[in-house]
C-alpha cells in the first residue's frame, strides 16, 4: 500500500494525516441497522408511542449520523409536540441529505407555516410539488396556506389542479374532502355538503372529512346530520376532547340536554377544557337546572378568556338567573363597550341588558334596548316603521315569538287604536281570542281588524296600510315608560258561579321546545301534594298532549281546545288557575281571572323586580307568585313553593265554603 493511501480508497492528507468524510466511517452493517431502527420508529409513532419513536430515531442517528429519514422522523415528532422551530432545523438537515424527497419539503413547509413564515412555507410546498407532481399533498398544503392568508380563490385553484390530477383515479374522494372543507370554512356550507357527503361515503375513517361535513351540516341547520357526523368523529377519536365538545354542542342544539351535559363533561375531562367548551357546558348545565354548576363552568371559561364576548354574555345570563342583576349588567355593558356596531354579540348584549333594566323599572332605556331582538331574530318589515303618530292610514301590527308574549303585549293595542286604525296579524291559535280585545269606546266599525300572520302583507296592501310595527315594540314606539293600567283586556266574560266545590285548572308545563323548559316546567310527581285536596277542589287539566302528573287526578275537557279562545272559555268557567310560566298564565291574567303562578328561581324578567309587588304581578294583579327559594335542581327546588301553594289552596278552599254556596 502506498504511503498516504487509505485502505478504503479515500485520499489522505500530507504528512501522514488521515482526513475523510464522516459518512466514510459508517459501515454497511451500521447503515442497515439505522434503517431498521427508522422503520421501527415509524411503527412506534403510528402506534402513538412518541417517546419510543424518538429513542429509536436517535439510535439510528448514533449509528448513522445525518441519516435523512431519522432526521425527518424527528422533525415530524417535533411538529407533533408543538415545536415547529426545532422541526425547521431537523427538516432542513433532512432536505440537505436527500434534496429530491418531496415529503421532506412538505414537513419543512408545515414547520415554517406553524412558525408564521408563510412565504417560505409556500416555497417549500412548491418544491414538493416539483419533486413529485403526482403527490396531491403538496397542492393540498398550498391550498391550506392560501386559505390561511385569506386567498380563497387561489386555494380553490390549487385544489382544482389536484382534482385534475385525481380524475379517473382513486383519489377523487380525497380531493372532494379537501374542496368541501375549504368551502365549509369559507362559510359556504350548502356548496360544501355534496362534496363532503361524497367524500365520507368512501373515506369512512377520514375523521377530518367527517368533521367538515358535520360543521357544514350544522351551519346549514341540518342538526340530525351534524350529530351523525360528529358522532362518527367521536367514534374515530375517542380520546379527543374537541370531538366530544363538538358532539356535545350539537346535542345541546337538539335540546337533548342530559346527553349534551354528559358529552361536554367528557370533553372537559379529556381536555383541553377550552373556554368555548366550558361556556357550552355552562349553558347546558343551566338548561338542566344546575345553576350553581353552570356558574362554576362559566367562571372557568371567563377566567381563561375574559375578553371573549360570547363567554361573557353567557356568564351574564347565568348571573341574571341567579338574581345577581348588577353583576349581570356589568357583563353585558363590558361587551357593549367593545363589540363592533351591528355585530350579533353587541345586539345580544343590548337585549340582555334591556331585560335587566326592565326588571329594575328603568323603562325608557329598557324598552329602547329591547328593540335589539329585531336583528337577533331577523324580524324584518315590508312597510315603513310606525313612529307613534296619529293619522287616518291604518298601521299593521305583527305578533312575534310565543303566544304568551303576544297575549301579554296585546294590552298596548288599544293605545294604537286611539291614534290609527289597526290591522293586527297574529298566529291562527290567537286569531279568535284577539278579536275579543277591549277596544276604545266609540271606535268606528272596521277600525280594528284581526288577520292571520300569513295573510298580513296581502291584507295590508289591500286596505292601504301605511306603516307597521311589531307587537313587542309598542312600548318603545308609544314611549310607554310605565306600565299601562292593570285592567282585564281579553275575554271579559262573567265570573264563574259560586259553587260548593271550586274548580281549579292546572297547567304544569310549557313548550318542550324551549331550551330552558326544564327549569320552567314541573317534573313528574311534583304536584303530588295537591292530591290531598282532591275532595275540597275539582282539578281540571289545562294541559294539552301531556299525561297528568302522577298522584293527581284531573278532569279533562270534553274536547281538547282548538285554540286560545277555547282555552279562555275553559278558564272562564274556573275559580282558579294554577300554572307555570306559560301562555295559560298570561291568558288568565289578561282575563283578570285568579291565577297562581309557580315561578322558577330568578325567572323571566317580566315576573320580577319592577313588575312584582311582593307576591303579586304588576302586569296582572290577579296573578299571585309562588317562587322557588334557591337555585337548586328542579326536582328539589319546586318542593317548597308547591308546599306553600298546597297550604294556600287548602285555606282558599275552606274560605270559599259557606252555607249560601250552592253546588
Amino acid at each position: 500500500m502506498a504511503a498516504g493511501e487509505s485502505s478504503d480508497g479515500t485520499g489522505a492528507g500530507t504528512g501522514g494525516e488521515r482526513r475523510r468524510p464522516v459518512a466514510a466511517h459508517v459501515s454497511r452493517t451500521a447503515r442497515r441497522a439505522a434503517v431498521d431502527r427508522v422503520a421501527s420508529a415509524h411503527a412506534r409513532r403510528a402506534a402513538g408511542d412518541a417517546a419510543g419513536a424518538e429513542r429509536l430515531f436517535r439510535q439510528a442517528l448514533a449509528l448513522h449520523p445525518d441519516q435523512p429519514d431519522a432526521l425527518h422522523g424527528l422533525a415530524e415528532l417535533a411538529l407533533d409536540a408543538g415545536r415547529p422551530g426545532l422541526a425547521i432545523g431537523l427538516a432542513g438537515k433532512a432536505v440537505a441529505g436527500r434534496p429530491n424527497a418531496a415529503g421532506f419539503f412538505l414537513t419543512l413547509g408545515r414547520a415554517l407555516q406553524e412558525e408564521g413564515h408563510l412565504e417560505e412555507a409556500r416555497a417549500a410546498f412548491s418544491v414538493a410539488v416539483l419533486r413529485d407532481p403526482d403527490d396531491l399533498r403538496g397542492r393540498f398544503a398550498i391550498a391550506r396556506l392560501m386559505e390561511m392568508q385569506g386567498r380563497v380563490a387561489e386555494a380553490g385553484a390549487a385544489l382544482d389542479e389536484a382534482e385534475a390530477l385525481a380524475a379517473g383515479g382513486g383519489l377523487a374522494d380525497l380531493v372532494a374532502a379537501a374542496k368541501g372543507g375549504l368551502l365549509q370554512r369559507a362559510g359556504r356550507p350548502l356548496e360544501a355538503l355534496p362534496l363532503l357527503r361524497r367524500a365520507t361515503e368512501k373515506r369512512l375513517e377520514d375523521w377530518a372529512a367527517w368533521h367538515s361535513r358535520g360543521a357544514a351540516a350544522a351551519a346549514a341547520g341540518l342538526l340530525v346530520e351534524a350529530e351523525l357526523c360528529f358522532a362518527r368523529v367521536r367514534a374515530l377519536r375517542p380520546g379527543d376532547g374537541a370531538a366530544a365538545a363538538n358532539l356535545g354542542s350539537i346535542l345541546f342544539e337538539l335540546n337533548r340536554i342530559d346527553e349534551a351535559v354528559a358529552m361536554l363533561e367528557a370533553a372537559r375531562d379529556l381536555g383541553p377544557a377550552t373556554p368555548e367548551t366550558m361556556s357550552n357546558l355552562g349553558l347546558a348545565l343551566m338548561a338542566a337546572g344546575d345553576l350553581s354548576g353552570a356558574d362554576r363552568a362559566l367562571q372557568q371559561a371567563e377566567a381563561a378568556a375574559p375578553l371573549a364576548d360570547e363567554v361573557v354574555l353567557n356568564r351574564g345570563t347565568v348571573l341574571f338567573e341567579l338574581q345577581r342583576a348588577e353583576s349581570a349588567a356589568i357583563c353585558f355593558r363590558a361587551v357593549l363597550d367593545r363589540a363592533g356596531e351591528g355585530t350579533t354579540n353587541r345586539e345580544r348584549a343590548r337585549f340582555n341588558l334591556s331585560t335587566v333594566l326592565l326588571s329594575e323599572g328603568r323603562f325608557e332605556e329598557g324598552w329602547t334596548g329591547f328593540e335589539a331582538r329585531r336583528s337577533l331574530l331577523g324580524l324584518g318589515a315590508t312597510l315603513p316603521p310606525w313612529d307613534g303618530s296619529d293619522g287616518p292610514e291604518p298601521v299593521l301590527l305583527r305578533a312575534e315569538q310565543g303566544l304568551g308574549d303576544a297575549v301579554q303585549f296585546l294590552r298596548f293595542v288599544p293605545d294604537v287604536l286611539a291614534r290609527r286604525p289597526v290591522v293586527l296579524a297574529v298566529p291562527p291559535a290567537l286569531q279568535r281570542l284577539a278579536g275579543s280585545l277591549r277596544i276604545p269606546d266609540g271606535s268606528p266599525p272596521g277600525r280594528f281588524r284581526v288577520v292571520p300572520l300569513a295573510a298580513a302583507d296581502a291584507v295590508a296592501a289591500e286596505i292601504g296600510c301605511a306603516f307597521e310595527a311589531l307587537l313587542l315594540s309598542l312600548p318603545a314606539v308609544l314611549r310607554r315608560w310605565s306600565l299601562p293600567p292593570a285592567e282585564p283586556y281579553l275575554w271579559t266574560a262573567a265570573a264563574a258561579p259560586a259553587r260548593q266545590i271550586p274548580r281549579v285548572g292546572v297547567s304544569w308545563a310549557g313548550s318542550a321546545g324551549y331550551r330552558f323548559d326544564r327549569r320552567r316546567s314541573l317534573p313528574a310527581g311534583v304536584l303530588a301534594p295537591l292530591a290531598s285536596l282532591s275532595g275540597a277542589v275539582r282539578f281540571v287539566s289545562l294541559q294539552q298532549g301531556d299525561a297528568p302528573p302522577p298522584g293527581l287526578t284531573l278532569e279533562a275537557p270534553g274536547e281538547p281546545p282548538a285554540d286560545l279562545a277555547d282555552t279562555a272559555g275553559l278558564i272562564a268557567d274556573l275559580d282558579l288557575v294554577i300554572s307555570v310560566d306559560s301562555a295559560v298564565a298570561h291568558l288568565a291574567g289578561a282575563m283578570g281571572r285568579e291565577c297562581w303562578l309557580l315561578n322558577r328561581f330568578g325567572g323571566d324578567w317580566r315576573w320580577r323586580g319592577a313588575f312584582a309587588d311582593g307576591d303579586r304581578s304588576l302586569w296582572y294583579p290577579s296573578i299571585r307568585l309562588f317562587r322557588q327559594d334557591a337555585p337548586l335542581p328542579p326536582a328539589v327546588a319546586w318542593a317548597a313553593p308547591v308546599t306553600r301553594l298546597a297550604e294556600a289552596l287548602r285555606i282558599w278552599a275552606e274560605e270559599r265554603r259557606s252555607p249560601r254556596s250552592s253546588g
